[in-house]
């Protein structure tokens, strides 16, 4: 899995290691992390744009989207996630120093922190 500065996430082939099985787009900006979810068939993704996302990796498709409207205003950039060991929680590292802690089923902000 990689995150790439064309706005696209990559799922790649270990066994050849030079093709990518699936490409997976929808960024507005350059995606800066990636992290499997803990069952392994879907992934995160976290891009300048200030959004991150929850891919399948069976069908391809998106299946969340994260996004504060505030990030948006401030030209946030999100630079790590990080998810819980049940999946539920998604942590998200934005380059203005917040923190968000957001429910992978509702897409709700649980908690938000940030540095004044």
């Amino acid at each position: 899995m990689s995150g790439s500065c064309d706005q696209t996430a990559r799922l790649w082939d270990r066994r050849t290691g030079n093709r990518a099985v699936q490409t997976y787009p929808g960024h507005g900006g350059d995606v800066n992390t990636v992290q499997f979810f803990p069952d392994g068939l879907r992934f995160g993704t976290g891009s300048d744009d200030g959004i991150c996302k929850i891919f399948d990796t069976r069908t391809g498709h998106e299946l969340q989207k994260y996004s504060e409207a505030s990030l948006s205003s401030q030209s946030a950039k999100a630079n790590a996630i990080g998810f819980s060991s049940s999946g539920r929680l998604l942590f998200a590292a934005y380059s203005n120093a917040d923190c968000y802690i957001w429910d992978t089923i509702t897409a709700t902000v649980l908690f938000h922190c940030f540095l004044t």
